[in-house]
């Protein structure tokens, strides 16, 4: 029984680390983008606000399992 508790939380945690790595990826093209151009500032700080967030509540997940 024990096992199987070590092998989810061994999954969910590469799942979340997987999930942070790409949330800031979102945030570097998204900077990548508002400094091309693409996308205005406004924008820019919308995307950011939001992976920040999802960021923000993954390391809660991780910090207590």
């Amino acid at each position: 029984m024990l096992e199987g508790r070590t092998h989810s939380y061994k999954y969910e945690f590469a799942l979340y680390k997987k999930q942070l790595i790409e949330y800031r990826q979102k945030i570097e093209e998204a900077r990548n983008i508002l400094l091309s151009g693409g996308i205005d500032a406004a924008d820019y700080r919308l995307i950011k606000n939001d992976c920040e967030c999802q960021i923000s509540i993954l390391e809660g997940k991780l910090l207590n399992p």
